[in-house]
């Protein structure tokens, strides 16, 4: 497996590499830790008049200088907590809008998953969602482990994981994806299925009561159908149980992850509902910003990016 690994010297950054690690990357990864200089202050700084043009391109280079050597201490950081667990690595360093080269490089590389802390340096502890992981959700041509805050800062350990499905083909691809990492024994994954609940209006007639309620039963028994269906095909050696909720989708996998104090939410970038010409569905869109926990989101591969310039 390939694996981008996108850093900006945060400690969000740092939390990224470490829950990858505990979720336990097949043997086979090579990991490429990303970072990306931002075009620098003096691209947009108007013409400076002499004499102090020379002094300008003094400070100019000293800021070049300066950003290079960040960038390098942010990918040696990762690149440390990588090797304490045996992973091995190799790193780019490049320039542009984050965001965009990001989503180019896991394109170029063939990456299957790209790597991201919620938020970096400049994100606003005002939203859950930092601009650059925004963009790299939506737009990225691969699997994509959005990374949040532990609830306990000491640890990344991933000890209980919500596995969303609909039993879509990218629900199908995300416990597919989620069985090639190698969990421990002592790890729990939910499956978990939400039956959407229909319109709150309730007939008068006995007679409509009674086919909506059988209605109800029928999509509730597919529904424990689909879960263990899920359950018996995932290879893994963690502890796997089943769930089944009722309501509204996204707002039950949010609400299921924090009853059960989930680590990690996975799901499929769209359900049965989504049209092919966006790339997420409104279910992901949802659990990705409103989410608390650090969430996978698993999509079929692809290499065409509608969209990403500007």
């Amino acid at each position: 497996m390939q694996i981008l690994l996108a850093t900006d010297g945060s400690s969000h950054s740092e939390m990224a590499a470490r829950t990858l690690i505990a979720l336990g990357p097949p043997l086979d990864t090579e990991m490429v830790v990303v970072y990306i200089m931002e075009p620098p202050l003096y691209l947009i700084t108007p013409v400076v008049p002499p004499p102090y043009n020379v002094e300008w391109h003094r400070v100019e280079h000293e800021m070049r200088v300066e950003a290079e050597e960040e960038a390098s201490r942010a990918v040696e950081q990762v690149e440390r907590i990588l090797s304490t667990a045996g992973a091995s690595s190799r790193s780019i360093i490049d320039e542009g809008f984050a965001a965009d080269e990001i989503i180019r490089i896991a394109d170029e590389i063939g990456a299957e998953l790209v790597v991201v802390g919620s938020k970096g340096l400049t994100g606003s502890q005002l939203f859950l969602l930092g601009s650059v992981s925004q963009k790299v959700i939506r737009y990225a041509p691969c699997s994509v482990l959005l990374t949040k805050p532990a609830r306990d800062a000491d640890t990344s350990k991933i000890a209980k994981i919500i596995l969303a499905t609909d039993g879509s083909e990218n629900a199908i691809e995300a416990a597919r994806f989620l069985s090639s990492f190698h969990l421990q024994h002592d790890v729990e994954v939910v499956v978990l299925h939400v039956v959407h609940r229909e319109s709150r209006w309730i007939p008068r007639s006995s007679s409509a009561q009674h086919t909506l309620e059988q209605v109800r039963s029928a999509r509730l028994e597919h529904a424990e159908q689909l879960v263990q269906e899920t359950k018996n095909g995932l290879s893994t050696e963690a502890t796997v149980t089943t769930a089944v909720r009722e309501g509204d989708p996204a707002e039950q996998i949010l609400k299921t992850s924090a009853e059960m104090e989930a680590d990690l939410i996975v799901v499929g970038s769209k359900g049965l509902g989504g049209i092919q010409m966006f790339l997420l569905g409104s279910v992901s869109q949802k659990v990705c910003r409103y989410s608390d926990r650090s969430v996978m989101l698993v999509r079929m591969q692809q290499r065409s990016i509608p969209g990403t310039e500007g």
